[in-house]
């Protein structure tokens, strides 16, 4: 390696001030490399050569020094140590009046290392310290990084306008100062805290990635030609010497064979580089696409439960509120103690639409139809309850060896409450003696029919009201079509078949 080189011609020189920026380069180097025992070694010894540093200030040097040593703690994850090496840094006499960018460094690393090991000491004071120097050098790189901290702080602390408005800020800056490096740093930032634009900081992150790449790539080949070239001019001038003897002729072109043994090798190992690189960047690109796919699917499952809950409210809790108002209003024309006899029986009800408002409120946290309650028994019940206080009388005919798994929770849950609003209807209009379930295998789908004796309706001329509005959204919600078959004084039968 050059630097060893360097070393050892420098040990024999002995100047201090270029030894100790090869002791330093090298602690970088190898903290690059993840060598971290190696790397604190250097760090080390730069620290001791500042001793015999003459000509530099050695304030100003242990300051660089320890900084990168607290990088090196800080990317092994060691937050404390990187802190304590921070503190000793900013010690360092005259470091803000003298050296304000080396200040203004080590306050924004200090700061970011307390954020990292969960202390909010002192924060966000420091970076704000630190950003304010930095624009009052107009340091750009370093304001960059600064703001893309206060980025990560506030998404900390869940303020996600603040770390929007951050990471926002260092991506507008490093775009109009052209840093590559730091635009992929600011998207990165913003895929993380600004999740409902997150498809296209990942589309611009993945085309300034791939300029990236494919300029590094020209410049390799640039460097290739340029050695190619050079080769060749050095060849021309052999073959002019080799004129003067035949073993000087057969030695070239041995070594021609050899060079050329080792372009092809290389290439090869080139060649074999690049298609890993494209490997990780699909590899790359289907992570980001299946993060994007989740919080899509988290979005539309958001509006799904709200659509969801003012259907339940309706169905379920305003239809019975309804009836029950409507049964108790006679109580504002009649008083005898038949009536009110009467109007008292409402009072369960009552306490059946709090006990579904409690179980609506307890869905928000758990699916009705788990695993371990069967939908057949939750439909049994639901008819159940309603013979208890309604009169009617319930026909449930249910085929044993339907495979109820096979059927999605969200559609257990959209034919449950359809069959909810139908006992709702007939309880409320139709007048019925006998209401009659039969739930049947159709070849690979479910068919579901419910059906009463009741006074029916001519439904060419019935108003579609909130009710039949739901029902017809669940069965669309299911990719069914729902069919309402009746006529006055024949009854009231709903089809649907469910694929399953």
């Amino acid at each position: 390696m050059i630097i060893f080189e360097a070393l050892r011609r420098l040990g024999i020189t002995q100047n201090n001030e270029l030894l100790y920026e090869a002791y330093n380069l090298l602690g970088i180097i190898y903290s690059e490399l993840k060598e971290y025992k190696l790397s604190k070694e250097y760090y080390a010894k730069a620290l001791e050569t500042i001793k015999n540093v003459e000509h530099s200030p050695k304030n100003f040097l242990r300051a660089i020094t320890l900084n990168n040593l607290g990088l090196s703690y800080r990317n092994q994850n060691k937050h404390k140590e990187a802190i304590e090496q921070f503190y000793l840094a900013l010690k360092e006499k005259d470091l803000q009046k003298e050296r304000p960018i080396i200040f203004a460094t080590l306050k924004d690393n200090l700061a970011y290392s307390k954020l990292k090991s969960k202390s909010q000491d002192s924060l966000p004071n420091m970076f704000f310290e630190a950003l304010k120097i930095r624009d009052s050098l107009n340091a750009v790189p370093g304001i960059i990084v600064n703001k893309i901290h206060l980025s990560e702080y506030y998404a900390f602390k869940n303020d996600t306008l603040k770390a929007i408005r951050y990471a926002n800020e260092a991506y507008v800056l490093s775009n109009e100062s052209n840093l590559k490096r730091d635009v992929l740093f600011s998207l990165k930032q913003l895929l993380i805290v600004d999740t409902v634009h997150a498809v296209r900081y990942a589309q611009e992150y993945f085309r300034i990635n791939d300029s990236i790449q494919l300029a590094e790539l020209r410049n390799r080949n640039k460097f290739a030609r340029i050695e190619f070239e050079t080769e060749g001019l050095t060849l021309e001038k052999d073959k002019l010497t080799q004129q003067k003897s035949i073993l000087i002729y057969l030695a070239v072109g041995i070594l021609l064979f050899a060079v050329a043994l080792f372009i092809i090798r290389h290439q090869i190992t080139k060649n074999k580089e690049l298609k890993l690189l494209q490997q990780q960047q699909n590899a790359n690109e289907e992570i980001y696409q299946l993060m994007l796919d989740q919080q899509q699917k988290i979005e539309e499952g958001r509006q799904l439960e709200k659509n969801r809950i003012s259907r339940e409210l309706h169905d379920g809790v305003m239809g019975r509120l309804s009836g029950i108002r409507l049964n108790l209003f006679i109580l504002g024309k009649k008083t005898d103690p038949e009536t009110i006899a009467k109007s008292l029986g409402h009072i369960s009800e009552i306490q059946e639409v709090e006990k579904e408002i409690r179980t609506i409120a307890y869905d928000l946290e758990k699916k009705v139809f788990s695993d371990t309650v069967g939908f057949v028994t939750i439909v049994r019940n639901l008819f159940r309850d309603r013979e208890g206080h309604s009169g009617l009388h319930f026909i449930v005919d249910v085929e044993e060896d339907i495979e109820w798994e096979a059927l999605s929770g969200n559609n257990k849950m959209n034919l449950y409450r359809i069959l909810q609003e139908s006992l709702q209807n007939i309880n409320k209009y139709a007048d019925a003696h006998t209401v009659t379930l039969r739930i049947q295998k159709a070849g690979s789908a479910i068919a579901v029919a419910i059906e009463d004796d009741g006074a029916g309706f001519d439904v060419r001329k019935i108003k579609k009201g909130l009710g039949l509005k739901n029902m017809k959204e669940r069965a669309d919600e299911m990719n069914v079509t729902i069919d309402i078959l009746s006529e006055e004084g024949r009854g009231t039968k709903i089809n649907l078949i469910i694929p399953v």
